[in-house]
């Protein structure tokens, strides 16, 4: 036996669309290689926007809040309010980019006419859980993160517009502690 021709032969056997195309077999012309090229496209979103979810998630957790967290009140404050509603709307697209090029790539490998192996396979079982974690994972971004960091920035603003409720300290520091025990909880699933 002889290792395929083309690039592909020196990286890994050509059992992927990105390698059939290195190794030669998945040329656009050839049956099959346009196909392959969309498959590989939507992989490398999905790839990419999960990288991007789950990268950002641990961003925001171990970086960014502690970091905030330190910051002087007269900077933490302007910057919740300015880059806290816009995070999580980056990282909502981000998820939803990633849970929808996973779709797309079942249909385009055509696993999804075999539902029974989602069950009976390990390939299936793995892709069935990554699935229902990350639709846990994106839930308790629309359900808690979103709410709760919009519910920072209104607090934010107004405190700053001298109409803050009487227990912001500790509005603010429950608030806090939920985006982080969410976030830990996001990235433990993810």
């Amino acid at each position: 036996r002889h290792p395929p021709n083309g690039v592909g032969r020196f990286l890994v056997p050509a059992t992927t669309p990105a390698t059939a195309i290195l190794a030669g077999n998945g040329k656009s012309g050839k049956k099959g290689g346009n196909m392959a090229l969309v498959q590989m496209l939507v992989m490398y979103i999905h790839i990419g926007a999960g990288i991007m979810w789950i990268g950002g998630l641990a961003y925001l957790r171990f970086i960014l809040l502690p970091a905030l967290t330190r910051a002087a009140p007269e900077v933490r404050g302007p910057l919740l309010v300015d880059i806290g509603p816009r995070t999580v709307r980056f990282t909502l697209r981000v998820a939803e980019i990633t849970i929808a090029a996973g779709i797309v790539n079942l249909f385009l490998a055509g696993k999804v006419t075999r539902m029974a192996h989602f069950f009976t396979t390990q390939w299936g079982i793995a892709i069935f859980l990554g699935f229902v974690m990350a639709l846990v994972i994106y839930i308790l971004g629309q359900a808690v993160t979103r709410p709760t960091t919009l519910r920072i920035a209104e607090t934010i603003r107004a405190v700053a517009t001298g109409r803050a409720p009487a227990d912001t300290p500790a509005l603010l520091e429950a608030l806090a502690a939920r985006q982080r025990n969410v976030l830990t909880v996001q990235l433990a699933l993810g």
